[in-house]
């Protein structure tokens, strides 16, 4: 199984690049469906999309 967590925040990046990959919540299903179509390579792959006003953090787990 692989792991990959990717993610910025109030300490990584500033305001206007965080606003850019900020998603609003009828945003967060179309963009977790399309990630899973991509991921789909006969293995098995979970995602989880987390987006806050101070951070946006994305988890994949495949294998």
């Amino acid at each position: 199984m692989t792991v990959l967590t990717l993610g910025l925040n109030h300490t990584t990046a500033a305001v206007d690049l965080r606003g850019r990959f900020a998603f609003a919540v009828d945003q967060l299903a179309p963009a977790l469906k399309t990630l899973h179509a991509q991921l789909r390579g006969g293995a098995q792959s979970e995602a989880a999309l987390l987006s806050t006003c101070n951070r946006t953090e994305l988890y994949i787990a495949t294998g």
